[in-house]
């Protein structure tokens, strides 16, 4: 039984990152970036973001991943209102649920031993 809730877990995941992969990422900073580097997907920094130094291809969908914490809710909701504003098509719940499977609070959390 336990392995087919593991299997099962595992292909939710393959899922969601074959998703991210072909979107845009971004996360809170150098060390959530680095997490994703790891899986084989790039990601920017919201500070980045909000520098407004990328340029978004048109249909491509924007992964807000955040930690799920006050600051994260914080910087979230700041760039969902800043691309938004830039009608970018955004998807924030992706992150959530990503980080609820993992039963983990920040995203660097989710490359640790």
């Amino acid at each position: 039984m336990q392995n087919n809730k593991t299997e099962e877990s595992r292909k939710k995941i393959a899922a969601m990152l074959d998703k991210l992969s072909r979107g845009v990422v971004v996360v809170e900073g150098k060390h959530d970036i680095d997490m994703f580097m790891k899986l084989g997907i790039s990601a920017i920094s919201y500070d980045r973001l909000m520098r407004n130094h990328i340029d978004i291809e048109e249909g491509k969908i924007v992964y807000l991943i955040m930690d799920n914490d006050n600051g994260g809710y914080d910087k979230e909701s700041k760039a969902l209102s800043f691309l938004i504003e830039r009608n970018c098509n955004v998807n924030t719940e992706l992150g959530h649920y990503l980080l609820k499977l993992l039963n983990i609070t920040s995203v660097e959390q989710a490359y640790q031993p």
